[in-house]
């Protein structure tokens, strides 16, 4: 894996290592608590992702982990509910050819996307409320939808990847997470569906 892609690309290659380094100190300093290095967590989707022809993203925001599933994927689908988002992230994201942003709720969308492909394929769903100007519809995190619609096509895909961020607010025992499932749902989830599954860094995967 090349560590160097670890980082948003906009930033000069110097910045870029600068900001790693930092991160990774500051996650050592919290003894490795959440929440997890933004390049900690892209290393994670590297290697489960590693032979994806297609990534599906949902909850765009400000488009950095986009820029990063871009440079390696054939083709990158994500999707963002608000529309000051949507904007910024076409504006940030115009260099990327590769890249379709939708602007709409992902249990809207997910189902004509996944129609499109036929080769391997990962998700990475990280549409869940998370204050500031993240988009919250009527439920803190539309990840049942999420998982209904992507079910309908596993036996149809010959490869495919699912993983789910912010583990640490699948606790609907705290009253701030209360619309999310809990993760034994999740698990529950992938063995009904014959997926392998692990844990790692506050990331759920799946995958075939």
């Amino acid at each position: 894996m090349n560590l160097t892609r670890l980082t948003p690309q906009f930033l000069k290659p110097k910045a870029r290592v600068l900001l790693r380094a930092t991160e990774l100190r500051s996650w050592h300093k919290r003894n490795f608590s959440s929440p997890v290095p933004q390049s900690v967590k892209w290393a994670v989707l590297a290697r489960y992702g590693e032979l994806t022809e297609t990534w599906v993203e949902t909850g765009t925001y400000q488009g950095e982990t986009t820029a990063f599933l871009a440079q390696t994927a054939k083709k990158v689908y994500t999707v963002e509910p608000s529309t000051e988002l949507a904007k910024n992230a076409r504006k940030r994201l115009r260099g990327f050819h590769n890249v379709t942003i939708l602007e709409g709720k992902s249990e809207d969308l997910l189902s004509e996307i996944i129609e499109r492909v036929d080769g391997p394929l990962s998700f990475w769903l990280d549409a869940h409320y998370s204050g500031g100007t993240t988009f919250k519809g009527t439920a803190g995190t539309p990840i049942r939808e999420e998982l209904a619609l992507i079910q309908k096509h596993i036996l149809r895909l010959d490869r495919l990847t699912v993983l789910i961020d912010d583990m640490h607010s699948f606790e609907p025992s705290d009253p701030m997470f209360a619309d999310y499932p809990t993760r034994g749902w999740l698990v529950d989830w992938a063995n009904s569906n014959k997926l392998n599954w692990t844990m790692e860094h506050g990331i759920f995967v799946a995958w075939k």
